[in-house]
C-alpha cells in the first residue's frame, strides 16, 4: 500500500509504552508505524476471527 493511501491516525502513549515502542522499533529495525500497524492488524484478525467462531 502507498503511504498516499493511508489514513493517519493519532493516539497518546503512556510513557512506558512509548519508551518500549521506540526500543521495539530499534531492535527490529522497523519504524515505530510499522510496529503499531502490525499489532492492529493482528488484533483486528483476532477479532475477526472470534466473530466468525
Amino acid at each position: 500500500m502507498k503511504v498516499r493511501e493511508m489514513s493517519q491516525v493519532v493516539f497518546r502513549a503512556e510513557p512506558d509504552i512509548k519508551a518500549w515502542l521506540e526500543k521495539k522499533a530499534q531492535q527490529e529495525e522497523r519504524s515505530q508505524n510499522w510496529l503499531v500497524g502490525k499489532a492492529l492488524r493482528e488484533a483486528m484478525q483476532r477479532d475477526e476471527q472470534i466473530k466468525q467462531a
